[in-house]
């Protein structure tokens, strides 16, 4: 599109708008009728080089986004698949860890590792977590 709105940038430019005056006249007239075919070629090659910046730009910028939430997915601990598909094994897994290995905030309901003092998101401190450290 940019190509075509370039060659038909060139092909309005250089189109002649003017005629002979007549057989008395020495000079030429300006057409208004090729005026206005020539507003006409330059308007539409004008929108077929907008158009095509456009989309060139649109589809980087959506390459970008694309490569930017596949690193923010790779990090972000949220496996929602897991916990929609885990069916707790115990009474306590089932009050608060949904997903294994993963806890709960009775809070604000962010996922956390289990081996979490606190919310990430939030701060609240969880209870009843006092793992000794394996040496």
């Amino acid at each position: 599109m940019i190509v075509l709105g370039i060659l038909g940038l060139f092909a309005g430019l250089g189109m002649d708008t003017s005629v002979s005056g007549g057989v008395g006249s020495t000079g030429r007239i300006v057409n208004i009728g090729l005026l206005g075919q020539q507003t006409s070629v330059l308007t539409v090659s004008g929108f077929l080089f907008m158009t095509g910046c456009m989309l060139i730009g649109f589809a980087t910028v959506r390459d970008a986004v694309e490569a930017l939430g596949a690193v923010i997915g790779a990090q972000a601990p949220r496996p929602i698949e897991q916990a929609l598909y885990h069916t707790p094994q115990s009474s306590s897994e089932a009050s608060d860890n949904f997903i294994p290995g993963m806890r709960t905030c009775p809070k604000c309901y962010a996922v956390a590792k289990e081996e979490a003092t606190s919310c990430w998101r939030c701060r609240h401190a969880f209870e009843g977590m006092h793992h000794e450290v394996a040496q």
